[in-house]
């Protein structure tokens, strides 16, 4: 009996010891994995060229919102590594995801082409949870499979699978199979990192990587650690659904620092590149929704577009730009070829030998559950169409200044000529898709597992 006092003293300084630890302070401005100095030091080097050699990692981040993003204009300490590397390379600050959610989305990213010439999000009644990218298309980590890089990849998010043919070219691929237990995601950014450095140690320094990384540490079931909650948030114990959401961003941004450095410092030659699939409604404002998917403002479709390497010259460019520009970019910036694409090559404005093209209009869609919305999104203005019938037919059109992304009133009546010149746009580009849609034959199709459907429901796919 007389060694319970000094057990008990024991617990409790153990139980002190891990709560310190746990709730450990984090320095605001300096992502808390890496040596931050040594990492500021990678970000700042110059003097290596851009080649058919150089070393590619593609960090894709879903749900990642773009306007709780320091280098975005958010004022919260959510993103100090992002802000930095925004700081010493190339941001496209009028970027957008060609739909709210990941397949279809991703799709685009990882190919160049529309989500409907690539049939992943589907314009009928039919869901479009078991449609399946076909091998004719090409991905990004084919090219680089063909031009002779050993291609290395992981995703946390179930959309994103091999069975989905979004995995196509990825010579070593982790897909962990407890994405989900119980409503939670299991999968930590920083396990995917082990994953991609444990592999990278296999592959000689000589031989030139690809590596495409999916991050799920922002997307719901948010389970953030209790230190950036404590950063981020008035309370740990009640924080609001925005809190949390800044405190994963948080999360994932140390994650990216550690990736960065980690590979940065055996690799100098190697092109950095952050994307995200689609943002986040938040209920911020409320009528965006509290999720994605279902909606095309500027809170589900900002693209988030971040370029590093000693090649580029720091800039930031708030001309349009879209997703499916991305692996026409990155080919042309390591002059390797591409084949059929629907977006453009930005890699003569990224290294500053052109200015970047002054588009007019660009575009984004939605087919999720029973959603039908297109949007056309032009310099000053967002065109919204919703074409499902509906007994608000205020509903059916909607302008919003692009100034004020975060914009609750329809102000189509106001600018009548901005309307119809983006609904025109609107409709050009909608009977173009319609025929990519249709020349492109029978959708192919998978029958969802029970396994997957639970990875799906885990995330917030199904009900």
């Amino acid at each position: 009996m007389k060694a319970w006092p000094s057990v008990l003293i024991a617990l409790t300084a153990a139980a002190v010891g891990v709560a310190a630890w746990v709730l450990r302070p984090v320095e605001p401005e300096a992502a808390d994995t890496v040596d931050w100095t040594q990492t500021q030091a990678l970000l700042q080097e110059r003097g290596v060229s851009l080649s058919s050699k150089t070393n590619v990692v593609l960090a894709i981040v879903c749900t990642l919102r773009q306007d709780r993003l320091e280098p975005y204009g958010f004022e919260g300490p959510t993103s100090p590594f992002l802000d930095e590397m925004a700081r010493t390379g190339v941001i496209l600050e009028r970027h957008y995801t060609q739909a709210p959610w990941t397949r279809p989305s991703s799709g685009s990213l990882l190919t160049g082409r529309w989500p409907r010439a690539l049939q992943l999000d589907n314009p009928g009644k039919r869901s479009s949870l078991s449609l399946v990218l076909d091998d004719s298309h090409t991905t990004l980590a084919e090219y680089f499979q063909a031009a002779g890089h050993t291609t290395i990849g992981s995703t946390g998010n179930p959309n994103l699978k091999a069975q989905f043919g979004l995995a196509q070219g990825l010579d070593l691929n982790w897909e962990p199979p407890n994405t989900f237990k119980e409503g939670h995601v299991r999968v930590k950014g920083h396990a995917q990192v082990d994953y991609l450095l444990d592999t990278l140690d296999t592959v000689p320094a000589e031989q030139p990587v690809f590596m495409q990384v999916v991050l799920t540490d922002t997307h719901t079931p948010r389970n953030p650690s209790l230190r950036y909650l404590r950063l981020l948030a008035d309370s740990i114990f009640k924080p609001g659904r925005r809190a949390r959401y800044n405190a994963t961003v948080r999360q994932a941004d140390a994650v990216l620092a550690r990736l960065f450095t980690e590979i940065k410092a055996q690799r100098p030659d190697t092109l950095f590149v952050l994307a995200n699939d689609h943002g986040e409604g938040l209920r911020h404002p409320r009528n965006h929704g509290r999720g994605h998917g279902n909606h095309l403002y500027p809170t589900t479709i900002g693209g988030t577009s971040i370029w590093h390497h000693p090649d580029l010259q720091p800039q930031r460019t708030n001309q349009l730009t879209m997703n499916i520009d991305l692996v026409p970019t990155i080919l042309g910036a390591l002059g390797l070829p591409v084949g059929r694409v629907d977006g453009v090559d930005l890699s003569d404005a990224m290294q500053g030998s052109e200015p970047f093209p002054n588009r007019s209009v660009v575009f984004s869609e939605t087919y999720y559950g029973k959603t039908r919305k297109l949007s056309a999104i032009g310099p000053d203005f967002q065109y919204i169409r919703n074409q499902r019938v509906t007994k608000d037919p205020t509903r059916q059109e909607m302008l919003f200044a692009i100034s004020d992304r975060l914009s609750e009133t329809n102000i189509i009546a106001d600018h009548p000529e901005a309307a119809d010149r983006l609904r025109k746009a609107l409709d050009a580009w909608d009977e173009q898709m319609s025929a990519l849609w249709s020349s492109a034959g029978t959708p192919t199709e998978i029958e969802l597992s029970a396994d997957t459907k639970a990875q799906l429901e885990a995330l917030g796919y199904l009900d």
